[in-house]
């Protein structure tokens, strides 16, 4: 039985705790394949920004907003990393 009262701002740890090894593997795989995807979607998505912009007039945010979303998923991947490197992956 998973653990964790949904209103709660601990909602998200006192439900992984609750998870088994399977069900964490399974959720770490699958955040690592979506940021895979997103890695390689994003380039894609900013290409189709500037296309539009050349071609259709559609400005210059477009491009900024991508490029944003790029940053902070990027940003915010490789600081995960960096602080569970340093701290180990029990936590």
């Amino acid at each position: 039985m998973k653990k964790g009262e949904v209103c709660s701002w601990s909602f998200d740890r006192e439900w992984l705790a609750s998870c088994d090894e399977a069900e964490r593997m399974l959720m770490y795989r699958s955040s690592y394949r979506t940021f895979q995807m997103m890695k390689n979607l994003m380039p894609v998505m900013e290409g189709a920004a500037l296309f539009g912009k050349i071609f259709m007039g559609t400005g210059n945010f477009p491009i900024v907003l991508v490029s944003l979303i790029w940053a902070a998923q990027t940003g915010s991947y490789c600081y995960f990393c960096g602080r569970l490197g340093k701290r180990g992956l029990s936590r």
